[in-house]
């Protein structure tokens, strides 16, 4: 809603910002990086129907996103599988745009909620009363 009406202390957000960087210009930005062997993704929800995430590589954040889910989810394991599948074409699209780099990176995606480990693990093998109305999408 700010983006389409901002007020006053929004600009003053603004202005602020923008003093900050101008003052900052000449300031130097060391990117360093110690190890190129894993991609990470990690993903957490929180409990109003959204995905994080955050993608490093070697160390560093090169991509963080906050959206919310198309779905409706019953409960937090298939809220969690649904942030997962939700960012997984990231992963792919980052891990063979490192891979045409030259990098052939391990993909390493954490996660948080036991049972939703559970489900990408064993799939729809370790469903149970409360998890069998997952939609096989997401297995």
């Amino acid at each position: 809603m700010r983006a389409k009406s901002p007020d006053m202390d929004d600009w003053k957000k603004l202005m602020r910002v923008l003093g900050y960087l101008k003052g900052t210009v000449n300031y130097n930005l060391n990117i360093s990086c110690d190890n190129l062997e894993n991609l990470i993704y990690a993903v957490h929800e929180d409990m109003k129907g959204h995905t994080g995430a955050v993608l490093s590589i070697g160390g560093n954040v090169v991509l963080s996103r906050l959206n919310k889910q198309k779905v409706n989810a019953q409960s937090s394991t298939e809220s969690e599988l649904i942030a997962v599948d939700d960012t997984l074409p990231t992963v792919q699209w980052a891990r063979l745009f490192m891979r045409d780099q030259g990098y052939n990176l391990e993909t390493i995606i954490k996660e948080d909620n036991k049972s939703s480990m559970l489900l990408m693990k064993n799939g729809g093998l370790s469903s149970g009363k409360r998890t069998k109305h997952i939609d096989s999408r997401y297995f």
